[in-house]
């Protein structure tokens, strides 16, 4: 047996079925639409956001050497949207202080920032928490809490 819809679409004349199938694609069309318009502008701010993160965290793997606890540090990076950074990196001390690597995490701040703005966000006011950096086996990394 076949399914009724299609009985009923063999019912009608075949004006009456063009003209349901037209507005079905009409309507699904113009529901998706917008949709699929307002998309790429919001992805291309976040796509850019996400290649300067990619690009940043690739830097950082060149300054995660250390001897020591006090070799490592933490590089904020990003925008909240109610303030404070999106998040941190781990880093050694030398990286801290590297051009690049601070230009990087200044470019992904003001991108958040304006995208934020653009977008009317706003946050719950949880803040990222700044880890604690060690050094192990010669490689900064976080440090995990004890319980």
């Amino acid at each position: 047996m076949k399914p009724l819809s299609i009985q009923i679409l063999r019912v009608w004349p075949k004006d009456t079925r063009l003209a349901v199938i037209i507005a079905i694609f009409g309507t699904l069309s113009f529901a998706l639409g917008p949709a699929v318009e307002a998309g790429p502008a919001k992805s291309d701010a976040s796509s850019s956001t996400v290649i300067l993160i990619q690009k940043l965290k690739s830097r950082q793997k060149r300054f995660l050497t250390c001897r020591k606890d006090t070799d490592c540090a933490t590089l904020a990076y990003g925008q909240a949207p109610c303030g404070g950074p999106a998040g941190y990196l781990i880093v050694n001390t030398k990286g801290s202080k590297d051009s690049q690597l601070n230009k990087i995490a200044e470019e992904i701040s003001q991108a958040q920032r304006l995208e934020q703005q653009q977008q009317g966000l706003a946050g719950i006011c949880m803040l990222a928490p700044k880890p604690q950096a060690k050094c192990a086996k010669q490689v900064c990394q976080e440090a995990q809490a004890e319980m």
